[in-house]
């Protein structure tokens, strides 16, 4: 089993790092807590009958508590640098982002 530092600890650590490094955790972090909350999703149709995936569940809940709570200082952290604005601003990832129509040609070039 591995040792997970303290939040406190966490928010100590990341004062001293770059700023992109920062951006790089958070996105790190949102993609873990994506695939948690899938996995959960697939293992919930089958925990009523199996008690180790309740448990996984419920650990996979704990983490994603654990790693939303690390965002939460990433976010801090950059407050404490740059200001309230710099969460606001941070464009949307790509997979967040619309779709490009799906016949460009018909409505012309889009840049």
């Amino acid at each position: 089993m591995t040792t997970r530092i303290t939040l406190a600890t966490f928010a100590e650590a990341i004062r001293d790092l770059p700023t992109d490094t920062l951006y790089a955790e958070e996105d790190r972090l949102e993609n873990s807590i994506r695939h948690l909350r899938r996995s959960n999703d697939e293992m919930a149709a089958f925990a009523d009958d199996d008690a180790e995936l309740a448990a996984a569940i419920d650990e996979n809940t704990a983490v994603i508590a654990d790693q939303g709570a690390r965002i939460d200082a990433l976010h801090a952290e950059l407050r404490r640098r740059h200001g309230e604005h710099v969460i606001a601003s941070r464009a949307a990832p790509a997979s967040a982002q619309p779709a490009p129509p799906a016949d460009d040609a018909a409505d012309g070039v889009h840049l």
